[in-house]
């Protein structure tokens, strides 16, 4: 049996994967255990539990596969070190990443670094169940590049084209989140519910700051960036810190930089309105040049630009593809998948992969938690019986008494089976609640969430309704796609349907969530509606992990009802 451990490591959301003969095991973010925010440090204790849920042994392992080769394009990086000597403080820096990235060591076991951007694309293109693909990669940066292009046939992804350093869609989208005062890392979603309330009024001025290109796909105007000249980041070893990316020449163009607690003005949303819009044009711009170059219409998307669901919801409109896959970890903790799926790609059978993509395609990667597991947990937290009742119920009475409370406008915390990997909650560990309720939305941001009250919610739809309830219909599984719901529908879910009229949907089936799909079923059998709100279980943290962190949330939160696998908890 061929065992590869794949790591994202020393790189924002830090990952392990367990992958057995071309299987994915087992694969978990380190944030998750650790319990801080993105970690970007080596992932150690994800590597424990994998080796610990699989039976395993660090000298079981034949290949450990990072998802990063700091050797890649040398002469690329001494071409733009000569060119800008500015930039030898940043090098330097930069170089200290690089060897702990080249410094793991496990005992003997074969070390492989796997390009960046190829595990980005492995990551994808090997659990779509496609034959062959048009791949595309885009992020910041990794490995030197910001994006690449390729090709998947016979089983092989041949990579044709790069976009090397400086120049990056991710960068671009990056520092102007910053700019509009959201400066934690992974904030660009907060920028992209804040654009559906804004008009696109700076979206000519914003063609000074960026541009497509023909051959480069896209190209930066550096005089209003300062990543380049400097290392922007300070925190190798946690959560990631990102000094500005942008220089103070961009106040010439955009005025002054909102403050994180500043007020939001309009002008902050129209900007940010302009920026989606920007970035979607060159996006769509790309995926039609490469249309053309490949003639080929399934297309497999990967990077952390592809966590922008607005904009993968208007691809089927704007380009010619015909079907689009994109993973359930598309950004940068995917890498460990990819790095791993890609090094066993190479060994293996290829058609192996194929014939495994249905297994490998699953989201429900993480550990799980028995009920007796849980009932130690009850029995030795001393604040649980003060605040709430507890009970012991079967799966269907489970069901049944869980749906008819969301009914009632409760809003129940859904611990269930093995934890989602991937930045979504997609219906395991979720925040749900009723969809028919448009003041539960402000309730859930303001009393649970604890965040800015423009941010949305994703509807989790019965895979038979899509067609009814929005306007597109396409394999949502991983909530990859925002699309428009249709207008006789808004006022039936005003609560999962952003200002916009449009919903971040996540397409449920039997086959792929039975206990999850059983839940919305039964809802639809109370209400008439085939969908509920949902959200990941976490309060300005990592989505929950354990039942002890979600008894902390249940009890520092005013959620009404917490389901632990079979044990349902309502707050007294």
């Amino acid at each position: 049996m061929l065992k590869v451990l794949g790591l994202n490591s020393f790189h924002p959301n830090a990952s392990s994967c367990l992958i057995e003969d071309g299987i994915i095991k087992f694969c978990i973010e380190e944030e998750r255990i650790n319990r801080i925010k993105n970690w970007s440090g080596f992932p150690q204790k994800s590597i424990e539990m994998c080796l610990t849920e699989t039976n395993s042994k660090i000298n079981d392992i034949d290949f450990i596969a990072i998802n990063s080769n700091p050797d890649n394009f040398l002469f690329e990086k001494t071409k733009f070190l000569l060119r800008n000597s500015y930039s030898i403080k940043f090098f330097f820096d930069r170089l200290i990443s690089r060897s702990k990235k080249k410094n793991i060591f496990y005992n003997n076991v074969n070390i492989k670094y796997i390009d960046h951007h190829i595990s980005h694309i492995a990551s994808s293109v090997l659990i779509s169940g496609f034959d062959n693909a048009t791949c595309l990669s885009l992020d910041g940066f990794g490995d030197f590049c910001s994006g690449a292009l390729g090709k998947f046939t016979n089983g092989s992804i041949n990579i044709e084209k790069r976009i090397f350093f400086p120049h990056s869609l991710g960068i671009f989208y990056h520092a102007l989140t910053q700019f509009l005062g959201f400066k934690n890392y992974g904030d660009e979603y907060k920028v992209m519910g804040l654009a559906a309330y804004g008009q696109p009024k700076y979206k000519e001025i914003l063609k000074n700051i960026i541009k497509y290109d023909e051959n480069n796909f896209y190209f930066l105007n550096l005089k209003y960036f300062n990543f380049f000249t400097k290392n922007t980041k300070e925190s190798y070893n946690g959560s990631p810190v990102y000094n500005d990316l942008f220089s103070t020449k961009i106040f010439d163009l955009l005025g002054e930089s909102r403050l994180p607690n500043e007020k939001i003005e309009e002008r902050h949303i129209d900007l940010a309105c302009s920026i989606q819009d920007t970035y979607e044009e060159i996006f769509y711009k790309i995926l039609n040049k490469i249309y053309k170059i490949h003639k080929n219409n399934q297309l497999s998307l990967s990077g952390g630009c592809i966590m922008n669901s607005v904009a993968n919801g208007k691809i089927l409109a704007n380009t010619s593809f015909k079907k689009i896959f994109i993973p359930f970890a598309p950004g940068d903790n995917g890498g460990a998948i990819g790095a791993a799926l890609y090094a066993s790609s190479k060994i293996l059978n290829k058609k192996k992969f194929i014939d495994n993509c249905l297994i490998n395609s699953s989201p429900y990667l993480g550990k799980k938690y028995k009920n007796n597991e849980i009932s130690f947990v009850l029995e030795n937290n001393k604040n649980i019986k003060e605040i709430a009742n507890i009970y012991y119920y079967n799966d269907d009475l489970l069901i049944k008494k869980t749906a008819q409370c969301i009914a009632q406008k409760k809003i129940v915390g859904w611990f269930q089976d093995r934890i989602e990997f991937g930045s979504r909650a997609l219906g395991n560990r979720s925040v749900l609640a009723d969809p028919r309720d448009d003041k539960i939305r402000d309730k859930i941001n303001a009393q649970i969430k604890i965040r800015e009250m423009f941010r949305p919610f994703a509807p989790s739809i019965l895979e038979e309704y899509v067609d009814e309830y929005f306007e597109q219909s396409l394999d949502s599984s991983y909530m990859s796609f925002v699309f428009k719901v249709k207008n006789n529908k808004i006022k039936k879910i005003p609560a999962v349907t952003h200002v916009d009229g449009t919903g971040r949907l996540q397409t449920i089936t039997s086959r792929g969530n039975f206990k999850f799909y059983s839940l919305i079923s039964q809802f639809h059998k109370i209400t008439g509606i085939p969908l509920l709100l949902n959200t990941s279980l976490n309060e300005n943290e990592p989505i929950v992990m354990s039942p002890e962190d979600a008894l902390n949330m249940f009890i520092r939160t005013k959620l009404d009802i917490m389901v632990m696998q079979n044990f349902f908890l309502i707050r007294k």
